[in-house]
């Protein structure tokens, strides 16, 4: 199984199982003024560029689902 394959197993069971965890993914994992994840800061590490992995995730869950919302665009 390749890291693809199971990235899109992970976003089949969140659209099939988890109907309401995906939109709040794509509501909350927004990108900031530098183009970073906001809710993906830790004090430890900095953030991811946007869009993060739990937001294509959930864009993937929510393509799946065929209520998603189109592909993310970076800022700027």
């Amino acid at each position: 199984m390749t890291d693809e394959d199971a990235f899109r197993g992970i976003a089949r069971t969140l659209a099939w199982f988890c109907p309401d965890l995906w939109p709040q993914l794509q509501t909350q994992h927004v990108a900031d003024s530098t183009g970073h994840c906001r809710p993906c800061y830790s004090h430890a590490t900095s953030a991811p560029m946007w869009p993060c992995r739990l937001r294509l995730l959930a864009d993937e869950a929510g393509r799946l689902s065929g209520l998603g919302k189109g592909a993310p665009r970076r800022p700027g």
